[in-house]
């Protein structure tokens, strides 16, 4: 059973993604080995409160 979406925010912004393959860029980039989980309860992910819809723009 898949659970719904979480929608969260950055609390420290990493980088940004160069352009390529004829695409803009400019995507928050993140590397790390911590699961989303563990980004949450150290506070680097916060989530958004009220959000909803996709996770994603179309």
């Amino acid at each position: 059973m898949r659970k719904p979406a979480l929608r969260l925010a950055a609390i420290m912004v990493v980088g940004r993604a160069a352009p390529w393959f004829d695409e803009s860029g400019g995507a928050t980039q993140f590397q790390t080995d911590a699961t989303a989980a563990q980004l949450v309860a150290d506070a680097t992910w916060e989530p958004v409160a009220g959000a909803s819809g996709a996770p994603c723009p179309e």
